[in-house]
């Protein structure tokens, strides 16, 4: 009588007691004539499809040498289009008006590093140059919250360069706003000399800029562009004092 494998011994007694057979852990195992055991490694299990993770996951997106060919290819319409993480949803009020400033930094800097004019063949060396100009000139307006939203507004027909002139200078602009700021102008140039003050004043202005950009992300959600321009000029009152603060030019 030939004799039984150990493996096989197993299997039998497995059956006769009604149990299920486990191999072990890390292997599953095919019987063959002879007692010869074939092991093929077990697959790692999947997890179940989850249509409501699906629903929220992020689409998956080209690999910047990738994108920037289609870039090349393809002009964008937007300064949304150059940026995988914001070409996604685009500007208001499709996309909120707040963005991921880190991920559009990350975007910017992948682009730029395939952009740079030694990873492209003379044919196409100008052509990429342009394009690094312009995600250049895309990112610094997008990273701006106030270039950003006169961005919208221009793109929405809903701005024009009188605009800022005829709201401080007939009265339909917020005075009061404009007031406020000229206070906080004089009150920096009296304390030029005392950074503490100085400090004090650019949290301040920070939180009004914060309020101001927060009600900006409102107007533009509801499509709201008579609202948002009038939030866009507020903001540029209190960013001018900001760079008036941190540079030190209070203006006289």
């Amino acid at each position: 009588m030939p004799s039984i494998s150990p493996a096989a011994l197993r299997v039998l007694r497995a059956a006769i007691e009604g149990t299920p057979f486990r191999p072990v852990a890390c292997q599953s195992s095919r019987i063959l004539s002879r007692g010869h055991i074939v092991r093929y490694p077990l697959q790692r299990q999947q997890r179940p499809y989850s249509a409501a993770a699906s629903q929220h996951s992020t689409p998956p997106t080209r690999p910047p040498d990738e994108h920037f060919d289609h870039l090349l290819q393809n002009p964008p319409k937007t300064y949304y289009d150059f940026f995988p993480s914001l070409s996604i949803t685009g500007p208001p009020p499709d996309g909120p008006f707040t963005i991921d400033q880190a991920a559009l930094k990350r975007d910017f800097i992948r682009l730029q590093a395939v952009a740079h004019p030694d990873r492209h063949p003379a044919e196409r060396r100008r052509a990429a140059e342009r394009l690094s100009a312009q995600i250049n000139t895309a990112f610094k307006t997008l990273s701006s919250p106030l270039r950003r939203a006169e961005y919208i507004l221009d793109l929405r027909g809903a701005r024009d360069s009188a605009d800022e002139e005829r709201v401080v200078g007939d009265g339909e602009g917020d005075q009061e706003t404009l007031m406020e700021v000229m206070e906080a102008q004089q009150e920096a140039e009296e304390a030029a000399d005392d950074e503490e003050m100085i400090r004090e004043m650019r949290r301040q202005n920070d939180t009004r800029m914060g309020e101001v950009i927060g009600q900006l992300d409102d107007a533009f959600e509801k499509d709201d562009l008579v609202r948002a321009k009038k939030e866009a000029v507020k903001l540029s009152y209190w960013d001018g004092l900001e760079e008036r603060l941190r540079y030190g030019s209070v203006m006289h």
